[in-house]
């Protein structure tokens, strides 16, 4: 199913809030309820690793005697870092900042760095050196393009069910402002609609299949 637009989001929101002619919620507000809710699902299947919000993994190289590396312009979150050998790919280790950590030796070929993350950039532990040979594959998730034209599109991934809980989602936000508005069924209409989503959340916790090293520092699982 093809994402919807943000003037269908924007129908589906007028319906819920019974305001299809924006007198009391105008246009630029219900877009702003509309994108709040986008990003918070988003941010939703980021926590749970889920990969079809993905984007393209990109290559980094590397650069002799320089420890950082330059992150793609729309980078928001990694979900795993992987350094290119000439036959195999091996996850590098996420390490705290200014963490104390043992350098890494061996032949140039097995390089695979500890990283972290200043403002823009990785951080590589142990500084490449110039025999070192080989890329870093980055998997991450991208920085969210919000809504902004009538035709603009939610990003490839979201499935209907999570389209349909959005307009939900910005409908109880934009009553619960509002003093005078009951918001009971909304909340009822959006706790019915978001459980399959919180059980398969939930499912994936404990079914866990695969851990690779994450930006949190921790051991994450993620379902491919």
């Amino acid at each position: 199913m093809a994402g919807y637009t943000l003037a269908q989001l924007r129908t589906k929101l007028s319906y819920y809030l019974d305001d299809n002619s924006l007198v009391r919620w105008p246009l630029a507000e219900q877009n702003d309820y509309l994108n709040q809710a986008y990003l918070y699902y988003y941010n939703e299947l980021i926590n749970m690793g889920y990969a079809a919000v993905l984007t393209t993994p990109v290559l980094l190289n590397t650069t002799s005697g320089v420890e950082t590396v330059p992150l793609p312009a729309d980078f928001y979150k990694a979900k795993v870092l992987y350094k290119v050998l000439p036959t195999i790919k091996r996850p590098c280790r996420y390490r705290e900042p200014y963490a104390t950590t043992v350098l890494l030796t061996g032949a140039s070929s097995i390089y695979v760095p500890d990283y972290c993350f200043r403002g823009t950039n990785l951080v590589l532990n142990p500084v490449p050196s110039d025999t070192v040979t080989g890329s870093l594959e980055l998997h991450y998730w991208p920085v969210l393009t919000l809504l902004v034209n009538d035709s603009d599109t939610l990003v490839a991934g979201f499935s209907a069910e999570w389209q349909d809980m959005i307009p939900l989602r910005a409908a109880l936000q934009a009553k619960s402002l509002r003093e005078e508005e009951d918001v009971a069924n909304i909340a009822n209409f959006l706790a019915v609609a978001e459980k399959p989503f919180n059980d398969m959340r939930d499912s994936m916790t404990m079914d866990r299949v695969r851990t690779d090293a994450f930006f949190t520092g921790q051991d994450e699982t993620y379902i491919y």
